[in-house]
């Protein structure tokens, strides 16, 4: 089994509180279009849903910033806001 460390939790749970925010603002209308946008598999989406310990790939990371404008301190830290633009 992967070991994921407190700060990967920590990290994958701000991402999944971002799609959670994205759904919300109506910027996408489900998860699967949301795993579409940023090139993941929604399995693994579920799975961290789950807490199935895994963690969230840089990669998605990345095209959630690009796609989203999400905000990487945000994301990496906690500190910030969640969102370049409003």
């Amino acid at each position: 089994m992967k070991y994921v460390s407190d700060i990967q939790r920590e990290v994958t749970d701000r991402f999944l509180l971002t799609m959670y925010e994205l759904k919300a603002r109506k910027k996408i209308k489900t998860k699967t279009e949301f795993a579409e946008k940023i090139k993941y598999r929604y399995p693994h989406l579920l799975r961290l849903e789950k807490n199935e310990n895994v963690a969230i790939s840089i990669d998605a990371l990345y095209y959630i910033c690009k796609i989203f404008d999400a905000n990487p301190e945000y994301l990496l830290t906690g500190k910030g806001q969640m969102f370049y633009k409003s």
